[in-house]
């Protein structure tokens, strides 16, 4: 029972009305919070003290508030812009997984294959010294698209193997980790330079691995170009081109791969970083896509497979080195006339609709390169037993690669919120404590008060005001 209702039963004034028992309730329960809140400072401004004082107290009160709005709006405004920071991470292994390495003659097509065939005739009309507008007459060679061109490219490139009777194949030596080799290490795979091989491609065999950094644990090869088989008006240059490689990537060699000249001996030093991004909505955007064929996606790969399936589509047909395009082989008349004009006019614009996207995790191989002559004179003399014929051929053909880790130690380069929703809330707390004095119980008792007072309103909540005994 109220002192309304008390002074109604003795007799005394009419009580006071529903309303203004609401309004007082309210007026109680304000009074009561402003007294006993944890906000610093609110008290200062309600309580009766003099009017300087209580205003001196509104307007720090208020400068704090539009402080803290102010911090919290430009903190909220940061974090949803998911920028990014980064992280470096030093990795060391006992045994690390050796890269793939791919490599491709500058040669197509050997000269002794295809000299004096109707093929050979179509080449130099198609790719002649200098640029021409010859048309080449389909009908005088409808017999050359009878070829299976994926079969006439294993036949037509540079072989890997060594033949010591007719003294022709490209390697001479191969040695892993000391251990002699010979051409069944290098698997063959079709590119658009034609036959090329990979050494470690993961098919058919474990992925190899070393314990220890050096050229004496790595791959070391010894390779003849045979510029005797050159066609002088298809490749300019001699030499290979090389790809260091992950065994799950594509190689790439025309686009990505560094040359090797004859007459030189190249030491790859490899070094590796691996890294890791963020997904969406971070401003990376990274994706792990999925491209038929291929299991390490990567930005090259992505942007290859864009071209093939280009290609095919405005030739009607596959490219002896493409794969998984629903369309059937290219024969010859559609090779010179669509594949290689189209893969010479390709650029960027020709891939609107391709979206490439970064990849989530990657391991990038880098080689670091350095050269010597290969052979030196005196070994020259001995192995060509001073044939001035010979000495000229070792130096027109030979090459020698060592390709070996710099050290099994890496680097991962992480990518991190510049703000997780964990450090936002904390640097909101932090300036929330600096600006008010206040922490989220603080919140917390506002919302409980404000339920209070329209609970009261409402007349569903009665607060207990003081009691008389009757």
């Amino acid at each position: 029972m109220d002192v309304d209702d008390v002074i109604e039963l003795n007799g005394g004034c009419r009580s006071s009305s529903l309303k203004e028992r609401r309004r007082r309730g309210v007026h109680n329960t304000c009074e009561q919070f402003v007294a006993q809140s944890t906000l610093h400072g609110l008290h200062y401004i309600f309580e009766k003290r003099p009017a300087p004082q209580r205003c001196i107290w509104l307007i720090l009160q208020t400068t704090m508030f539009a402080l803290f709005f102010w911090q919290t709006l430009t903190l909220t405004l940061d974090y949803l812009e998911y920028n990014v920071t980064s992280t470096t991470e030093f990795v060391t292994e006992q045994e690390s997984k050796f890269p793939a390495v791919t490599l491709c003659n500058f040669n197509k097509y050997r000269k002794s294959v295809i000299n004096r065939t109707d093929f050979h005739e179509v080449l130099l009309i198609k790719n002649p010294l200098y640029p021409s507008k010859v048309v080449v007459n389909w009908t005088k060679y409808a017999n050359v698209n009878d070829l299976n061109m994926k079969e006439f490219i294993h036949k037509a490139g540079h072989q890997m193997e060594y033949n010591q009777t007719t003294k022709k194949g490209m390697l001479y030596r191969c040695t892993w980790r000391g251990d002699v080799l010979n051409h069944t290490a290098f698997t063959p795979v079709l590119t658009d330079m034609g036959l090329c091989y990979t050494f470690n491609s993961g098919k058919n065999m474990t992925i190899r691995k070393v314990d220890s950094p050096g050229s004496n644990f790595g791959l070391h090869l010894r390779m003849s170009v045979e510029q005797a088989e050159y066609i002088g008006n298809l490749a300019f240059s001699a030499g290979l081109r090389i790809r260091i490689h992950d065994p799950d990537e594509p190689p790439l060699v025309s686009s990505l791969g560094f040359a090797v000249m004859p007459g030189s001996h190249v030491f790859a030093s490899i070094t590796r970083r691996r890294t890791i991004s963020l997904k969406h909505p971070y401003k990376t955007k990274c994706k792990d896509q999925k491209l038929p064929g291929i299991k390490a996606y990567t930005v090259a790969a992505c942007h290859e497979h864009c071209k093939k399936k280009y290609i095919a589509k405005e030739c009607k047909c596959e490219a002896f080195y493409m794969k998984d395009t629903d369309y059937d082989q290219c024969n010859v008349q559609q090779y010179f006339d669509c594949v290689v004009r189209l893969e010479e006019q390709f650029s960027s614009t020709s891939m609107r609709n391709c979206k490439c996207t970064e990849p989530c995790d990657t391991m990038k191989y880098h080689a670091y390169l350095s050269y010597g002559a290969f052979p030196s004179e005196e070994a020259a003399k001995e192995y060509s037993n001073n044939s001035e014929k010979m000495k000229r051929s070792f130096r027109k053909n030979l090459l020698a690669m060592d390709i070996f880790f710099e050290e099994l130690n890496y680097n991962i380069i992480r990518q991190v919120p510049a703000y997780s929703l964990q450090s936002i809330l904390g640097e909101i707390g932090g300036l929330m404590g600096l600006f008010l004095g206040a922490s989220i119980l603080t919140v917390f008792e506002f919302v409980d008060v404000i339920i209070i007072i329209v609970l009261t309103r409402l007349g569903i909540y009665k607060r207990k005001t003081s009691s008389v005994r009757v």
